[in-house]
């Protein structure tokens, strides 16, 4: 199982870390905190690959312009 950090899965997604970040503290996207609460956030490449898969249009998603579904 390989982890992503948030430079590689901003690299995945096509956003910039920052966005990614934002996007995490509002918890559109998923990720995993392997080593408790306040441990360092990564991010699975298959959990990002259904995430894109299943918002239809990634950028505005990322961007804030179509509603997230949890």
């Amino acid at each position: 199982m390989k982890l992503l950090n948030y430079e590689e899965a901003a690299d995945f997604l096509h956003c910039s870390p920052n966005t990614l970040r934002k996007k995490v503290m509002l918890n559109v996207v998923p990720f995993v905190k392997p080593f408790g609460k306040n441990g360092r956030v990564f991010f699975l490449p298959e959990d990002l690959e259904h995430f894109v898969l299943e918002s239809g249009n990634r950028q505005q998603l990322l961007r804030g312009k179509v509603p997230a579904t949890a």
